[in-house]
């Protein structure tokens, strides 16, 4: 390899534009944008989404007057975790399988957390 081609290398390295790993990555399929779309409209997720924003704004009231280790901010800050977890396993399920998540399953899920 020539100096000259070493040296751009190097450049092209330190910008970026060249890596080790490939800068290309691919774009979302369609399919993989409407199926999250379609779990994000579906009743379970508003269950588990509703339960978080109550907590969240239960938290924010409460942070207002209590510092950090108070125990109930821990314990809202555990839950709105554990709702986290188990949105995001909503959020892959697949196509086929959205219409099974009703209200019922949010439900059983807030109840499990």
């Amino acid at each position: 390899m020539s100096r000259r081609s070493l040296i751009l290398a190097i450049i092209l390295l330190a910008t970026g534009a060249l890596s080790a790993q490939s800068p290309i990555k691919p774009a979302p399929s369609p399919n993989l944008a409407a199926n999250i779309q379609a779990v994000k409209s579906s009743p379970a997720y508003a269950e588990l989404l509703l339960q978080r924003t109550e907590l969240q704004a239960t938290l924010d009231s409460l942070l207002m007057d209590y510092n950090e280790t108070y125990p109930k901010v821990n314990e809202l800050r555990s839950q709105i975790r554990l709702i986290d977890v188990e949105i995001g396993r909503l959020l892959v399920v697949k196509g086929p399988d959205v219409g099974r998540l009703t209200i019922a399953l949010g439900k059983l899920m807030l109840r499990k957390v």
